[in-house]
């Protein structure tokens, strides 16, 4: 009894945690209002995206048994790169979203993942561009 005790002690403290505005799943992920962080990558979205991404990583860690962590995280940043390009409105279009990409990432055999990085880097790289 008293170990069920200190895991809903756990749990209630990560949920306050996530109420504040900072979630952090395990040490290489974690999520805020608007920000997604992977590895040591930080991808702004809107909370819409953060919303569904954080859904999705927790369907993952919880049912995906067989999938390895590496396999999940990297996956993860695929997704959060995408909806930092891509800025869902609600969550509707963020959920719709999702669905895209995971069906991308399954019919180009993971190759998709490699145009959303290049994609993504012209898109920093241009950032800089107009900084400078």
């Amino acid at each position: 009894m008293h170990y069920i005790s200190l895991l809903y002690a756990k749990l209630i403290n990560s949920y306050a945690k996530c109420i504040i505005g900072v979630c952090k799943m395990n040490g290489k992920v974690q999520f805020g209002e608007n920000w997604v962080k992977v590895n040591d990558s930080i991808f702004y979205t809107t909370p819409y995206g953060v919303q569904v991404l954080k859904a999705w990583y927790g369907r993952k860690k919880r049912y995906d048994i067989d999938a390895p962590e590496e396999y999940i995280i990297e996956t993860l940043e695929y997704l959060a790169k995408a909806f930092s390009l891509l800025n869902p409105q609600n969550r509707g279009e963020a959920e719709n979203f999702l669905s895209i990409l995971e069906d991308a990432d399954a019919y180009t055999d993971f190759r998709i993942k490699e145009v959303i990085d290049r994609i993504y880097a012209n898109r920093n790289a241009n950032t800089w561009v107009r900084e400078l």
